[in-house]
């Protein structure tokens, strides 16, 4: 099957927070509005599973998590909903078994999920997306929704939207990006968003100036003003977007691919047919 991969070094988010300026003072030396390093890989042959109808791997630095989508398919009985499919979400951790922070995180990634999934077009159907954690660094709310949009799209799930998230730390007065694991332990609130509406001029990093940005879900820990909140909500969304043209990158790289493919195939077999023709009148005469 076709696969995709893509990495891409840290990007800095546009948006003006006073809140998230200052000196830097983090561990791995980014500014508080810094995405670290982005890379995702989709597609069996990519990722090296082979036992799923979509599967995707996305990183942002250490963090990295491989969501594989089955669907839609049979659904037990207890499950069947006459009017829509039955989405089922399980995060397993790197490991052990789940605890309670996997389950906050799976009812998360389902609310997501409900959210961008046509579910209506698959009565009585289930789709289900198995999130495995491949390592934990921080920010892995964010990395989980990112990585299962992928996996989505290369199963051709039906979608209403593509959806991109990112999450950021209160530390003290100062707020940081896509936090690392230590970042998190120190950090006084916590914040997950999860976005979409994203529109794309010619430039896949520039915005159409009408684009709907609209927030699918979002997810809080710890006390934040109201004030800091906000200034989260727009650091997250700015960096959002970024990811979102991360994703259309590597897709459209994909289906670039995939298309020189089939273009191969269909000329050596045009080839071979003219060949075996020319043999064959050779052969009569």
């Amino acid at each position: 099957p076709p696969s995709s991969d893509l990495h891409t070094p840290n990007m800095s988010s546009s948006a003006s927070s006073s809140s998230a300026s200052g000196p830097a003072a983090r561990p791995d030396a980014r500014e508080a509005a810094a995405l670290r390093p982005l890379a995702c890989a989709a597609g069996a042959g990519s990722v090296g599973l082979h036992n799923a109808d979509g599967i995707a791997r996305f990183a942002q630095g250490r963090t990295a998590v491989i969501v594989a989508v089955n669907g839609p398919g049979p659904v037990p009985p207890r499950l069947e909903q006459a009017a829509q499919a039955y989405i089922d979400v399980v995060v397993k951790p790197k490991t052990g078994l789940g605890g309670v922070g996997e389950r906050r995180l799976e009812s998360f990634l389902g609310a997501v999920a409900r959210n961008c999934i046509l579910s209506s077009r698959h009565p009585r159907a289930m789709i289900s997306i198995v999130v495995q954690v491949e390592c934990d660094d921080g920010s892995l709310a964010s990395c989980a929704v990112n990585a299962m949009c992928l996996a989505l799209l290369d199963a051709g799930v039906p979608m209403a939207h593509c959806v991109t998230a990112a999450s950021c730390a209160a530390v003290g007065k100062q707020l940081r990006l896509d936090p690392t694991a230590a970042e998190e332990q120190k950090a006084d609130a916590l914040v997950h968003f999860a976005f979409c509406g994203f529109q794309h001029t010619a430039s896949t990093a520039s915005q159409a100036p009408n684009s709907r940005d609209v927030l699918v879900a979002s997810d809080s820990s710890g006390p934040l003003p109201a004030d800091q909140y906000l200034s989260a909500y727009d650091l997250c969304l700015e960096s959002a977007k970024k990811v979102h043209a991360f994703v259309r990158l590597s897709v459209e790289k994909r289906v670039t691919k995939e298309s020189e493919r089939e273009f191969d195939k269909a000329k050596r077999a045009k080839t071979s047919s003219a060949e075996q023709i020319d043999g064959d009148m050779e052969t009569g005469s």
